[in-house]
């Protein structure tokens, strides 16, 4: 060990965080055990991501869904109480693709030899979560302007930013940040609380990343982080 500095134990790997959503959707939602209603779920589902794509998210019924699905309007509240059940379903379902994603970008910690290599691994795995998923963002952005929405979002916002102090934090202790570190999760928590502007979080993104230096990544890198950080705008973008 240096003095007033924490080497980084090689090898050490970050174990993935526990998933931040729990039971955050008001409302009942039937996850049925046999195989037909399972089907029926997923129908419904799926009728909804289409019309939400081709009517707009604010112009869909239950019914418009039920006829979507072919099934009847009594069999779709089976399973859901409302249309918002259905997108926070969907909702969910994006997150469940994102937070392993992210989890996986984030396992190894930053050292001085690998940081570079770590965060362009990042930004290209998540830039390509986000444009996979590009088709439900129209459903992201409006749950997250609804009150159980914006808890959501709280809550991954501040999971998201802890991850990310805890994959870089070592190679900032190895430089004397910890203060640094202790005011970033701070902020993030306030920040959260607030529910931030994409700007304020790029701000933080970029303050947390300017310690360590500059990127220099290949075009391809820059135009999916691009692509990336417009799909954060529409997903954390407060109406």
């Amino acid at each position: 060990m240096t003095k007033g500095k924490i080497v980084v134990e090689a090898g050490k790997q970050l174990t993935p965080d526990a998933f931040p959503l729990g039971n955050w959707i008001p409302g009942r939602r039937r996850v049925p055990s046999q195989e037909r209603s399972l089907r029926t779920r997923k129908q419904i589902l799926a009728a909804a991501e289409t019309l939400a794509k081709s009517e707009g998210v604010g112009n869909i019924t239950m019914q418009m869904i039920a006829s979507k699905a072919k099934i009847a309007a009594g069999t779709a509240y089976q399973f859901f109480d409302d249309r918002d059940a259905i997108f926070a379903e969907i909702y969910e379902e994006w997150v469940k693709v994102w937070w392993p994603a992210l989890m996986k970008h984030t396992t190894t910690p930053w050292t001085e030899g690998n940081w570079r290599e770590r965060l362009h691994a990042l930004v290209i795995g998540m830039g390509k979560i986000h444009l996979e998923t590009s088709s439900r963002w129209d459903i992201i952005t409006y749950i997250n302007s609804t009150k159980q929405g914006r808890v959501a979002l709280r809550t991954l916002l501040e999971a998201n930013i802890d991850r990310y102090v805890d994959w870089a934090g070592p190679l900032f202790r190895t430089r004397g940040y910890n203060a640094a570190e202790k005011v970033l999760r701070s902020s993030s928590r306030l920040a959260a609380k607030k529910v931030v502007s994409l700007a304020q979080v790029i701000a933080m993104a970029g303050a947390t990343i300017g310690t360590v230096g500059q990127i220099t990544a290949s075009k391809l890198c820059r135009a999916r982080l691009e692509r990336s950080i417009q799909a954060w705008r529409w997903s954390i973008m407060v109406r």
